[in-house]
């Protein structure tokens, strides 16, 4: 008869083997051991990337949302929604053209009144940022139907036109806060047949 410790033994033996076998965990010079440590890593460096995106997401950085800002411009007179399109401009407003914040509201007014399937093309060609303050240079190309035509509104098929923002953050937000054309009269022979300014 074979002893009670010795039966009890080798069935613990063999618990301990089906465990073993049924997980399919290796036991072979502590694969185990490395496995586990492997897993925790990957396992932080997931949490850490999650929290990076969502960082990102929820806090863009400067430059981002300077880039958030202009496209949201765009795309608000592209829809000749005014009050998009004046979402992105300061309170302050100030052009060397005399224009203020209300009179740069009457020009897209009269924009909208004037022109349909506004598009807008354009890239920045240079972002510079110095503490609260941003300049913004971009080369842009905008049609629309005036008078029943297509005609260009800033810049045409040989040339585009330039303009330049001011940009501030105040309390965590960027606003336009001024503008310059390369040529203004090219954009008011566009909009309304004269030079203007």
């Amino acid at each position: 008869m074979i002893p009670l410790h010795a039966r009890l033994t080798k069935r613990c033996n063999a618990e301990h083997a089906f465990r073993r076998e049924d997980f399919f965990i290796p036991h072979i010079h502590g694969v185990t051991t490395n496995m586990s440590f492997l897993q925790k890593v990957g396992i932080i460096a997931i949490i850490i990337i999650f929290g990076i995106t969502l960082l990102y997401f929820l806090f863009p950085p400067d430059q981002q949302r300077i880039k958030n800002l202009v496209n949201k411009g765009k795309t608000g007179i592209e829809e000749q929604d005014i009050l998009k399109t004046m979402s992105v401009v300061a309170i302050d407003y100030q052009d060397r053209y005399g224009l203020n914040n209300a009179g740069l509201r009457s020009l897209f007014f009269e924009l909208f009144k004037l022109a349909d399937k506004i598009t807008i093309r354009y890239d920045i060609t240079e972002l510079q940022i110095r503490d609260d303050t941003a300049y913004v240079t971009a080369v842009l190309w905008a049609k629309g139907i005036i008078n029943s035509e297509q005609q260009d509104i800033a810049g045409d098929s040989r040339l585009p036109a330039q303009i330049r923002l001011k940009i501030r953050k105040r309390e965590f937000m960027w606003r336009v806060v001024g503008s310059e054309w390369d040529d203004v009269q090219q954009v008011n022979r566009g909009l309304f047949g004269f030079s203007g300014f």
